[in-house]
């Protein structure tokens, strides 16, 4: 398998490719061949040596990655509901730069159908940060009004999506004025 890894911090010129075995498949785990990888902020901090969980528990050299899209290849013990050959995305505490990579079956989910492979490991990181954010951090109520900042980004993008589907009033903040009719065109009627 070929992965890229990062030997310290710095520019682009850091990403090497390298090529490694990925070794045994560990019980509850699957093995994934990726096909697509979310490249996000994270990772581009953790390659500018800014991620303080990729210095502390990682260290260097370090191989970035959150989040992936592929088929499965094959089954760890005891892994049940998933099957060989199955179209998932999934998270993971970095590692997703790889061709291969085994993580535990509960860190992937089947890709909805007619998504791409790229649709599929660009969803993770910002949906899963919008929910969090939205439905644990902030506890919405019916007609609630949220003001999101960054609406037009990524994870603003998700968050007016969620906070529409749940029925809240949304108010958009955006950085610029050409970001303006995007965010309407998401249905948000308020955007400064």
């Amino acid at each position: 398998m070929k992965k890229i890894v990062i030997p310290k911090a710095g520019g682009y010129e850091q990403l090497k490719i390298e090529t490694t075995v990925a070794g045994p498949l560990p019980s509850g785990e699957v093995s994934v061949r990726v096909r697509a990888i979310g490249v996000n902020y994270a990772d581009c901090s953790v390659r500018m040596g800014l991620y303080q969980s990729a210095k502390e528990k990682v260290g260097w050299p370090i191989t970035p990655g959150f989040e992936f899209a592929g088929e499965i290849e094959a089954l760890g013990e005891g892994v049940e509901g998933l099957h060989v050959g199955q179209p998932v995305l999934g998270v993971r505490f970095f590692g997703a730069y790889a061709t291969q990579i085994h993580v535990p079956a509960y860190q992937v989910f089947p890709i909805p159908k007619g998504w791409t492979m790229g649709e599929a490991a660009g969803f993770p990181a910002v949906h899963l940060t919008a929910d969090y954010a939205l439905h644990e951090l902030c506890r919405v109520r019916p007609k609630m009004k949220v003001l999101i900042h960054s609406a037009a980004g990524g994870v603003g993008t998700a968050l007016v999506r969620l906070a529409l589907l749940d029925g809240l009033d949304v108010v958009g903040v955006v950085g610029r004025p050409n970001k303006v009719e995007y965010v309407k065109s998401l249905g948000v009627e308020q955007v400064l």
